[in-house]
């Protein structure tokens, strides 16, 4: 049994104790030192920070409709003391301080308000509507928000907009304000207007912004208890460079939590017992790959930097035999390979079963069922064969998850070295001249073999076709070294390529993005000998990396339009690192696309995207906020 409380029992006692909370709240108001914002201009500031529009009419409440038309009338009256306010520097917006006196000369009507858990009418009901749009626009600022209080029932479904779930500021005069503070330099107005159907609210401030605030649910959860239903939802704000579109921070502001008053669709109940509710992304690491080493050390790096409190990492390793485990043990056990000897190494499959989009985990045997786990997106931190080159991409295809990073196509058109140098010269690219060969060639014409080293002209460079990291790679310095070189690129793949050696040194270029592209510093290879074969690029015992690249601006710039469009040509999406020779008369040649480069702190793509800005950290959420904007 409820208990109750002494105004319910002794009701006339309601009208005393009202009085007795509005002096109390107002004098606390009074000698708490705030300076309260309570200035008018104008004169409206033209840097717009955010607007939002509120549907004035709810027609799922079941009361009459003219309390509907009252609330209208109640909101439109408190606005006028809202309306044209400024919050200066250090200033603190009280949302009672300024209505306080709104029906001081005409006054409010009964609107719908919740009282003791109760939806009912009551003078000057309706004003929470008004206080849920501020508070909507506040979150799209850097406004400390110094209380508010969402509502604890909720009586009926929301009307229709783009507002999350969960960003309600109930007010109530000496019981429940909202209130928020300037603690920048910058100085904000808020604009209200109404037409028709909506009230319309703006935020605008003194200065711009070079960034955006992007407010959202990470998940909305219908827990049963009992027999009350409840709502949570997650609040996230994600703050986005202008310029460049990066993330520059993403967290869980609060989660909101209220009883459900009305009848939900079976299919949104849940039984109490709900799993967490983050968005879940498969970090895929190892791999049947001589890259199996470098991938464990980019994983690492990518799970270090995931912002856990907005997702929620199913690490997915792949053993050196090909086979998938879901691990749950420490993150540091993966950098030292010793992930696959712990307990807590579990088999899994990829479901094919769109409506899953997840994968069977089996904890207990195969004898016992599988759980499943639905994934919202899949990074696959793999390197070269098995990784890059479309066969892993394809299985989340057919199962529906999205991929963060390349698809299928790409990913595999990327790595077949005479495919990609094909599309990109179409593109209008320069690509080194080169001859494709066949195991067979090797064996039968020898001849024209070395008729097309001889037309290449030596130094030349053989590489298999689709070998990662440099791997099987030999620079030719006269022609009787080509077929040894032949040889050794035939054990990584049975389709080789001799190219010819581009004078100049090499560049690269970080890209993330789909249509808008960002694009890091460009960096540059300095090498005393040989070239950039694996060995060099994790011990750099001969070369040196330059980032920036020591070229000039408009130089830098044409490199970077030239990798935006080997990127686009390419059909790449979220990320990809371009690598291109830069020759002493200033032409650009393209080298080779790295679908999943590296990325530890010392890797190049991280580097790059470093030096314009943009950290580890904001790099990874960054491209997992694009993964999981595809579900």
């Amino acid at each position: 049994m409820k208990r109750r409380r002494l105004t319910q029992i002794f009701p006339w006692l309601l009208p005393i104790r009202k009085k007795q909370r509005l002096f109390c709240f107002y004098l606390k108001m009074k000698l708490d030192g705030k300076k309260y914002a309570i200035e008018k201009k104008e004169d409206l500031y033209q840097n717009l920070i955010f607007e939002a529009d509120s549907t004035l009419y709810n027609h799922e409440t079941g009361f009459d409709m003219k309390y509907q038309e009252n609330k209208v009338f109640n909101l439109k009256l408190a606005a006028q003391t809202l309306d044209d306010i400024v919050i200066k520097p250090g200033e603190v917006f009280s949302f009672w301080k300024l209505v306080k006196n709104a029906d001081k000369k005409i006054p409010y009507k009964d609107g719908l308000v919740v009282i003791n858990g109760e939806l009912t009418t009551a003078y000057g009901g309706g004003l929470c509507q008004i206080s849920n749009l501020l508070f909507w626009l506040f979150l799209h600022t850097p406004l400390q928000i110094v209380e508010r209080h969402g509502h604890s029932v909720k009586d009926f479904p929301d009307p229709p907009g783009d507002a999350p779930v969960g960003i309600d500021a109930t007010v109530s005069e000496g019981w429940f304000d909202l209130k928020v503070k300037n603690t920048t330099n910058t100085t904000f107005q808020i604009k209200l207007s109404f037409d028709e159907e909506q009230m319309h609210g703006k935020i605008l401030a003194d200065k711009e912004f070079n960034y955006k605030i992007q407010i959202q649910n990470n998940a909305i959860v219908y827990d049963k208890s009992g027999k009350e239903i409840y709502q949570k939802a997650d609040v996230v704000r994600t703050t986005i460079d202008k310029k460049s579109g990066a993330v520059k921070e993403q967290k869980v502001l609060y989660q909101n939590k209220c009883r459900i008053g009305y009848p939900l669709p079976e299919d949104n109940q849940s039984t109490g017992n709900e799993e967490s509710k983050m968005k879940k992304i498969a970090i895929l690491f190892g791999g049947s790959s001589s890259e199996y080493e470098v991938s464990l050390q980019s994983a690492y790096g990518v799970i270090q930097n995931i912002n856990k409190s907005v997702y929620e990492p199913i690490l997915i390793g792949i053993d050196k035999g090909g086979r998938w485990f879901v691990y749950e043990g420490d993150a540091e056990k993966i950098i030292n390979d010793t992930w696959h000897k712990e307990e807590k190494v579990y088999p899994t499959l990829v479901s094919t079963d769109k409506k899953l989009q997840g994968i069977y985990v089996w904890k207990h045997g195969f004898d016992k069922p599988a759980k499943e786990i639905k994934l919202d997106a899949a990074l696959p931190v793999l390197h070269g064969k098995n990784g890059e080159d479309g066969t892993v991409q394809g299985v989340f295809a057919l199962a529906g998850i999205p991929i963060i990073g390349c698809n299928t196509l790409s990913s595999a058109v990327c790595m077949d070295k005479d495919m990609a140098h094909r599309v990109v010269k179409e593109a209008g690219v320069n690509v080194p001249e080169a001859k494709l060969l066949t195991y067979a060639m090797l064996e039968k014409d020898k001849e024209e073999v070395l008729r097309y080293g001889e037309e290449l002209g030596y130094p030349l460079f053989v590489k298999p076709l689709r070998a990662g990291s440099s791997f099987g790679i030999t620079k030719v310095e006269k022609s009787e070294m080509l077929f040894e070189a032949l040889t050794f690129a035939f054990s990584y793949d049975n389709l080789v390529v001799i190219e010819r050696m581009i004078e100049g040194f090499e560049v690269g270029c970080a890209i993330m993005g789909r249509e808008e592209l960002i694009v890091g510093e460009v960096d540059e290879i300095e090498l005393s000998e040989g070239f950039f074969d694996f060995t060099e690029k994790y011990t750099l015992k001969s070369s040196k990396i330059h980032v920036p690249a020591r070229i000039s601006k408009e130089d830098a710039d044409r490199i970077k339009d030239t990798a935006k469009k080997i990127y686009r040509a390419l059909g790449c999406e979220c990320f990809a690192r371009v690598d291109m020779f830069y020759t002493p008369d200033g032409s650009i040649y393209f080298n080779e696309v790295n679908t999943i480069p590296g990325f530890t702190e010392h890797s190049r793509f991280p580097n790059m995207m470093k030096a314009s800005g943009i950290s580890m950290k904001e790099v990874v959420n960054h491209l997992i906020e694009l993964g999981v904007s595809q579900s």
